[in-house]
Protein backbone atom coordinates (compact mmCIF):
# COMPACT_ATOMS: atom_id res chain seq x y z
CA UNK A 1 0.00 0.00 0.00
CA UNK A 2 2.78 2.41 0.88
CA UNK A 3 4.51 1.77 -2.47
CA UNK A 4 1.28 2.30 -4.42
CA UNK A 5 0.66 5.55 -2.54
CA UNK A 6 4.13 6.92 -3.38
CA UNK A 7 3.69 6.13 -7.11
CA UNK A 8 0.36 7.94 -7.14
CA UNK A 9 1.89 11.04 -5.54
CA UNK A 10 4.83 11.01 -7.97
CA UNK A 11 2.54 10.88 -11.02
CA UNK A 12 0.36 13.69 -9.68
CA UNK A 13 3.38 15.97 -9.17
CA UNK A 14 5.01 15.28 -12.55
CA UNK A 15 1.88 15.56 -14.74
CA UNK A 16 1.46 19.41 -14.51
CA UNK A 17 5.11 19.97 -15.37
CA UNK A 18 4.83 17.77 -18.43
CA UNK A 19 1.64 19.49 -19.58
CA UNK A 20 3.11 22.95 -19.01
CA UNK A 21 6.21 22.32 -21.08
CA UNK A 22 5.97 24.75 -24.05
CA UNK A 23 6.28 23.54 -27.64
CA UNK A 24 9.33 24.62 -29.58
CA UNK A 25 8.58 27.66 -31.81
CA UNK A 26 8.54 27.09 -35.57
CA UNK A 27 10.83 29.44 -37.42
CA UNK A 28 9.01 31.57 -40.03
CA UNK A 29 10.19 31.13 -43.59
CA UNK A 30 11.23 34.38 -45.22
CA UNK A 31 9.21 35.18 -48.37
CA UNK A 32 11.07 34.74 -51.65
CA UNK A 33 11.38 37.99 -53.54
CA UNK A 34 10.28 37.82 -57.16
CA UNK A 35 11.31 41.26 -58.38
CA UNK A 36 13.57 40.16 -61.24
CA UNK A 37 10.87 40.25 -63.98
CA UNK A 38 9.71 43.68 -62.85
CA UNK A 39 13.27 44.97 -62.77
CA UNK A 40 13.83 43.56 -66.27
CA UNK A 41 10.69 45.26 -67.57
CA UNK A 42 11.77 48.52 -65.97
CA UNK A 43 15.13 48.36 -67.70
CA UNK A 44 13.43 47.74 -71.04
CA UNK A 45 11.07 50.71 -70.65
CA UNK A 46 13.45 53.45 -69.53
CA UNK A 47 14.50 54.79 -72.94
CA UNK A 48 13.84 58.52 -73.35
CA UNK A 49 15.96 59.32 -76.41
CA UNK A 50 16.19 57.82 -79.88
CA UNK A 51 18.39 58.70 -82.86
CA UNK A 52 17.40 57.16 -86.19
CA UNK A 53 18.27 57.37 -89.87
CA UNK A 54 16.07 56.55 -92.84
CA UNK A 55 18.40 53.97 -94.33
CA UNK A 56 16.29 53.17 -97.40
CA UNK A 57 16.08 56.85 -98.38
CA UNK A 58 19.79 56.88 -99.26
CA UNK A 59 19.77 54.26 -102.05
CA UNK A 60 16.19 54.81 -103.20
CA UNK A 61 15.87 58.61 -103.10
CA UNK A 62 19.45 59.87 -102.65
CA UNK A 63 18.22 61.56 -99.47
CA UNK A 64 19.90 61.72 -96.08
CA UNK A 65 17.41 61.86 -93.20
CA UNK A 66 18.15 61.97 -89.46
CA UNK A 67 15.53 61.84 -86.68
CA UNK A 68 15.85 62.56 -82.96
CA UNK A 69 13.02 61.97 -80.49
CA UNK A 70 12.81 62.86 -76.81
CA UNK A 71 10.11 61.11 -74.78
CA UNK A 72 8.76 63.19 -71.87
CA UNK A 73 6.84 61.55 -69.01
CA UNK A 74 6.34 58.35 -70.97
CA UNK A 75 3.70 59.66 -73.39
CA UNK A 76 4.86 62.92 -75.01
CA UNK A 77 7.36 62.52 -77.83
CA UNK A 78 9.08 65.54 -79.37
CA UNK A 79 10.74 64.67 -82.64
CA UNK A 80 13.11 66.71 -84.83
CA UNK A 81 13.92 65.60 -88.37
CA UNK A 82 16.51 66.98 -90.81
CA UNK A 83 16.61 66.14 -94.51
CA UNK A 84 19.19 66.74 -97.22
CA UNK A 85 18.96 65.60 -100.82
CA UNK A 86 21.77 66.94 -103.01
CA UNK A 87 20.83 65.46 -106.39
CA UNK A 88 17.30 66.25 -107.53
CA UNK A 89 18.45 66.16 -111.12
CA UNK A 90 17.08 65.76 -114.62
CA UNK A 91 18.83 66.18 -117.97
CA UNK A 92 18.09 69.91 -117.88
CA UNK A 93 17.89 70.81 -114.18
CA UNK A 94 20.04 70.33 -111.08
CA UNK A 95 18.29 70.72 -107.73
CA UNK A 96 18.93 70.39 -103.98
CA UNK A 97 16.46 69.88 -101.15
CA UNK A 98 16.75 70.93 -97.49
CA UNK A 99 14.04 70.36 -94.89
CA UNK A 100 13.39 70.48 -91.17
CA UNK A 101 10.41 68.84 -89.47
CA UNK A 102 8.96 69.26 -85.97
CA UNK A 103 6.79 66.36 -84.92
CA UNK A 104 4.74 65.79 -81.77
CA UNK A 105 3.89 62.17 -80.99
CA UNK A 106 1.56 60.94 -78.27
CA UNK A 107 2.65 57.44 -77.25
CA UNK A 108 -0.34 55.29 -76.32
CA UNK A 109 1.79 53.10 -74.04
CA UNK A 110 3.99 55.01 -71.55
CA UNK A 111 7.26 54.04 -73.24
CA UNK A 112 9.20 54.21 -76.49
CA UNK A 113 7.79 50.90 -77.72
CA UNK A 114 4.31 52.04 -78.61
CA UNK A 115 1.75 53.04 -81.17
CA UNK A 116 1.73 56.83 -81.50
CA UNK A 117 -0.38 59.53 -83.09
CA UNK A 118 0.65 63.10 -83.65
CA UNK A 119 1.01 66.21 -85.73
CA UNK A 120 3.89 67.58 -87.77
CA UNK A 121 5.04 70.88 -89.23
CA UNK A 122 7.68 71.01 -91.96
CA UNK A 123 9.69 73.68 -93.71
CA UNK A 124 11.29 72.63 -96.99
CA UNK A 125 13.46 74.57 -99.41
CA UNK A 126 14.20 73.25 -102.91
CA UNK A 127 16.51 75.25 -105.13
CA UNK A 128 18.72 74.84 -108.18
CA UNK A 129 19.40 75.85 -111.73
CA UNK A 130 18.88 74.62 -115.26
CA UNK A 131 19.19 75.40 -118.92
CA UNK A 132 16.50 75.09 -121.59
CA UNK A 133 16.43 76.34 -125.15
CA UNK A 134 19.84 77.89 -124.63
CA UNK A 135 18.65 80.03 -121.71
CA UNK A 136 19.96 79.45 -118.17
CA UNK A 137 17.61 79.92 -115.23
CA UNK A 138 17.46 79.50 -111.47
CA UNK A 139 14.57 78.39 -109.32
CA UNK A 140 13.60 78.31 -105.64
CA UNK A 141 10.63 76.62 -103.95
CA UNK A 142 10.10 77.39 -100.26
CA UNK A 143 7.33 75.24 -98.83
CA UNK A 144 5.50 74.96 -95.50
CA UNK A 145 3.43 71.87 -94.68
CA UNK A 146 1.43 70.69 -91.67
CA UNK A 147 -0.59 67.57 -91.00
CA UNK A 148 -1.33 64.51 -88.87
CA UNK A 149 0.46 61.19 -88.71
CA UNK A 150 0.35 57.79 -87.06
CA UNK A 151 3.03 55.18 -86.54
CA UNK A 152 4.75 52.65 -84.31
CA UNK A 153 8.19 52.38 -82.71
CA UNK A 154 9.71 49.05 -81.69
CA UNK A 155 12.65 48.95 -79.26
CA UNK A 156 14.56 45.67 -79.38
CA UNK A 157 17.69 44.40 -77.66
CA UNK A 158 20.50 46.73 -76.67
CA UNK A 159 18.53 49.80 -77.78
CA UNK A 160 18.15 48.89 -81.44
CA UNK A 161 14.84 50.31 -82.66
CA UNK A 162 12.74 50.76 -85.79
CA UNK A 163 9.99 53.22 -86.70
CA UNK A 164 7.34 53.17 -89.38
CA UNK A 165 4.90 56.05 -89.74
CA UNK A 166 2.87 57.94 -92.29
CA UNK A 167 0.77 61.05 -92.46
CA UNK A 168 -0.84 63.63 -94.66
CA UNK A 169 -1.67 67.32 -94.48
CA UNK A 170 -1.62 70.58 -96.40
CA UNK A 171 1.28 72.32 -98.14
CA UNK A 172 1.83 75.92 -99.14
CA UNK A 173 4.61 76.88 -101.53
CA UNK A 174 5.86 79.76 -103.62
CA UNK A 175 7.77 78.88 -106.78
CA UNK A 176 10.20 81.38 -108.26
CA UNK A 177 11.73 81.01 -111.75
CA UNK A 178 14.16 83.55 -113.16
CA UNK A 179 12.94 82.88 -116.71
CA UNK A 180 9.45 83.24 -118.10
CA UNK A 181 10.14 81.16 -121.18
CA UNK A 182 8.11 78.02 -121.76
CA UNK A 183 11.28 75.95 -121.96
CA UNK A 184 12.26 76.90 -118.42
CA UNK A 185 8.78 76.12 -117.08
CA UNK A 186 8.72 72.77 -118.85
CA UNK A 187 12.19 71.87 -117.58
CA UNK A 188 11.22 72.76 -114.02
CA UNK A 189 8.01 70.74 -114.30
CA UNK A 190 10.12 67.78 -115.38
CA UNK A 191 12.00 68.07 -112.07
CA UNK A 192 8.73 68.16 -110.13
CA UNK A 193 7.37 65.12 -111.95
CA UNK A 194 10.55 63.13 -111.32
CA UNK A 195 10.68 64.01 -107.61
CA UNK A 196 7.11 63.98 -106.31
CA UNK A 197 8.27 63.28 -102.74
CA UNK A 198 10.16 66.57 -102.51
CA UNK A 199 8.19 69.18 -104.43
CA UNK A 200 4.54 69.94 -103.64
CA UNK A 201 4.40 66.94 -101.30
CA UNK A 202 2.09 67.39 -98.28
CA UNK A 203 2.52 63.82 -97.07
CA UNK A 204 4.88 62.59 -94.36
CA UNK A 205 6.56 59.18 -94.22
CA UNK A 206 9.24 57.47 -92.16
CA UNK A 207 10.85 54.07 -92.12
CA UNK A 208 13.94 54.37 -89.98
CA UNK A 209 16.29 52.39 -87.74
CA UNK A 210 18.55 53.56 -84.97
CA UNK A 211 19.50 53.52 -81.29
CA UNK A 212 17.31 54.26 -78.26
CA UNK A 213 18.75 55.05 -74.85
Amino acid sequence: MRTRFLLTVALAVSSPSIAAEPAEPVEATEPVETTEPAETDARLNTEQHAVNICALAIPLMNAYVVNYEYLHQGHHGFDVRLEFSPMLDTELVDGTELAAVLNYRYHIAPQMTSLFVGAYARYRYVYGSGKADGVAFDFAVPEVAAGLNIGYRWVFWHGFNAVISGGYGLAWQNTTLTSNQDGAHNAFQGLVDKNPAFVNAPFFGEFSVGYAF
